[in-house]
């Protein structure tokens, strides 16, 4: 398992992107539980549970890497699961806690402070696990957190690509446990002849390497919602030129694959209205 909390990988194939978005998958869970019997606990505290988890498979590299960084169990139902970094935020907030005095707290404190919060608050938690530990701690109820697979967000993107565009290249993928990131760059004459009319009604010509390209980010663990982006890119060195604001799908509000895929449809206007829109700034040169 891929259980630091430092862990990145890059790819710069797509099936193997993919492949490995399904690996993590298919190892991980979501679980929702009631907030108030989630508990906290410091591994300095609980020698006991530290030992249950050592006799589990790459149990011992979990909590050694887990001492090194939160220092904190989580329990959920009768399951203690390390805490990974990235879920001290989405923990605090489901607690309903914040502030800069507590990173200074020692675990043991920090771990009772968090319970005496969550005992006290209502409602489902939605817990993200992978990778052997737990990841995220979300408002589990129906108008909280939207959970947008990633293997099935990232396919649906690389199927729009190949479908909706005249030439398209994978970039590259990236991972780590707070957000995930492809890119593909786009050939098509819809889209980049747009630019190079704007240029020569100014008089100037547009630069013979030019493409396009979308970037798509989100994130399980609360960072990034599952945001679009747009850019060209000119030039042998491929300068970016952004284009306007990203597309963006939170995770909440009931939002939905298809909510996504809707987006995607989008990004064909989405340029044509930004390259128009830097008619203006030739213009006023």
């Amino acid at each position: 398992m891929n259980y630091q909390d430092d862990f990145s990988a890059a790819f710069p194939e797509k099936e193997g992107f993919l492949e490995f978005l399904d690996e993590i998958e298919e190892r991980g869970c979501w679980r929702v539980f009631p907030t108030n019997e989630i508990q906290v606990f410091s591994l300095a505290e609980s020698p006991e549970l530290c030992r249950e988890i050592e006799a589990e498979k790459e149990g011992a590299d979990i909590l050694q890497d887990t001492r090194a960084n939160t220092g904190l169990l989580l329990k959920v139902g009768e399951e203690h699961y390390p805490l990974g970094a990235t879920a001290i935020k989405t923990l605090e907030n489901r607690a309903r806690i914040s502030g800069y005095a507590l990173q200074d707290l020692g675990r043991g404190k920090l771990a009772r402070v968090l319970n005496d919060c969550l005992e006290v608050t209502k409602g489902n938690a939605l817990v993200r696990i992978h990778e052997g530990k737990a990841r995220a701690v979300h408002g589990g109820d129906k108008s909280d957190y939207a959970v947008l697979p990633m293997p099935e967000l990232f396919e649906a993107s690389a199927i729009h690509m190949e479908e909706q565009y005249e030439r398209v290249r994978f970039l590259s993928g990236y991972f780590d446990h707070w957000l995930v990131t492809a890119s593909w760059e786009i050939q098509d004459r819809r889209l980049l002849d747009t630019y190079r009319d704007m240029l020569l009604q100014y008089g100037q010509v547009a630069d013979p390497e030019l493409s396009a390209q979308i970037k798509v980010h989100s994130s399980d663990v609360g960072v990034s919602g599952a945001n679009i982006f747009y850019s060209l890119l000119m030039g042998k060195e491929r300068r970016p030129l952004v284009l306007g604001d990203a597309l963006r799908l939170e995770h909440s509000g009931g939002a939905s694959l298809a909510d996504f895929s809707r987006n995607l449809s989008q990004v064909f206007a989405r340029y044509r209205e930004a390259v128009e829109g830097l008619s203006g700034l030739f213009r006023s040169i």
